[in-house]
């Protein structure tokens, strides 16, 4: 992204979670038992807590695990499942805490686990965090119809900081 030029991107992608059973089978023991095989996830990592994240549909139900490895010996140092997490996880934001945007529901999660916000989306669909001027922002998107052959998409955004005022 180019603040500067207030030009922003956004990606998707999917991953063979069996990167991560060989990844792990390399510096750990146990590997990752938590990860199914051939599954989609979204992955998250925070380089400043060297935490890792994982959100995945497993069971009937959705997963959030968080684990990290030991700096110096690149071992296993913790696992642990977030269980309060019941949703899809699509962004670990700026301030440690978590987003989710299934269902056309907004959540917010904190560190822990614990939903601390939802509300309703109605036709908003999640896109991305961003800072703009120093603040991160959270981006939403949502397609306006302006005529038989044109569209157009609005934008909309509120400051990370404010999710909680949200809450229904």
């Amino acid at each position: 992204s180019d603040s500067s030029l207030n030009v922003y991107h956004d990606a998707n992608g999917s991953l063979d979670t069996s990167i991560f059973n060989i990844y792990s089978d390399l510096y750990s023991t146990p590997p990752l038992p938590f990860l199914p095989v051939h599954a989609r996830i979204n992955y998250f990592h925070d380089p400043a807590t060297n935490t890792s994240y994982a959100s995945f549909f497993a069971g009937g139900a959705w997963q959030f695990w968080k684990w990290t490895y030991d700096s110096v010996t690149l071992l296993l140092s913790s696992t642990q499942q977030l269980a309060g997490v019941t949703s899809r996880i699509d962004a670990l934001l700026t301030d440690g805490e978590f987003f989710s945007a299934q269902g056309g529901i907004g959540r917010v999660y904190d560190s822990s686990g614990k939903m601390k916000a939802s509300f309703p989306m109605g036709g908003l669909s999640f896109a991305y965090e961003e800072y703009v001027n120093g603040t991160p922002r959270l981006f939403f998107s949502m397609p306006v119809k302006k005529g038989d052959n044109q569209a157009s998409i609005a934008v909309y955004s509120i400051a990370t900081s404010d999710l909680d005022s949200l809450s229904f």
